[in-house]
């Protein structure tokens, strides 16, 4: 049977929700309707398409921010609570529990909107998809180009790493803390492929 000959031609889109499309497509004009992070939210109507579209791209720039948070966090913790002279502990190892509770909430919230973005990609509805990388990029101007330029961080960007994978591409960067000069933040860290 057909579905596309008894669908309602009125519908923005047909059935309850899927999680995948098969391919890249529209999930509306009488394709299958997705399913946004949880069962209960499906995009079947102009206007939770519409917030689904703004709000992937909302949760790009998010991601970005949540980054950007999160490693000028840990700057603030290593330039603050040095490891002492000789340890080979991590970051900030001087600080409270409770900021150290603090910088791994932050790493907690990032992950898991990069989690969802990785969700949001794998519904292969284009232009949720669209919205994403859009919401990427506005974010990677306003945290990675925009905001760093303006605080001067030491003429060194907080983002050298992957937002989804985490880890920094640093030479040794539990060797030496980072150091405040002239109300400047100058990260240890050395891109690995210099």
């Amino acid at each position: 049977m057909n579905m596309a000959s008894t669908s309602d031609p009125t519908q923005f889109c047909t059935g309850a929700g899927s999680v995948m499309l098969n391919g890249f497509q529209g999930a509306y004009g009488g394709n299958r309707c997705v399913l946004y992070l949880f069962g209960h939210w499906s995009v079947n109507s102009k206007a939770k398409y519409f917030f689904a579209v703004f709000g992937t791209f909302l949760i790009g720039i998010l991601l970005n921010g949540l980054t950007f948070l999160r490693r000028w966090f840990v700057g603030y913790l290593e330039a603050k609570y040095p490891a002492p002279k000789g340890a080979t502990v991590g970051v900030g190892a001087g600080a409270p529990l409770y900021l150290m509770f603090i910088a791994s909430f932050t790493y907690a919230s990032q992950m898991l909107f990069a989690y969802f973005a990785m969700l949001l990609v794998m519904l292969y509805e284009k232009f949720i998809f669209t919205g994403l990388v859009l919401g990427l990029m506005v974010g990677h101007f306003l945290f990675d180009v925009y905001l760093v330029r303006r605080i001067k961080l030491g003429g060194q960007s907080v983002s050298g790493e992957t937002m989804c994978c985490g880890g920094c591409n640093c030479v040794a960067p539990q060797q030496e803390a980072a150091k405040v000069v002239d109300n400047t933040l100058v990260a240890p860290c050395e891109p690995a492929n210099q």
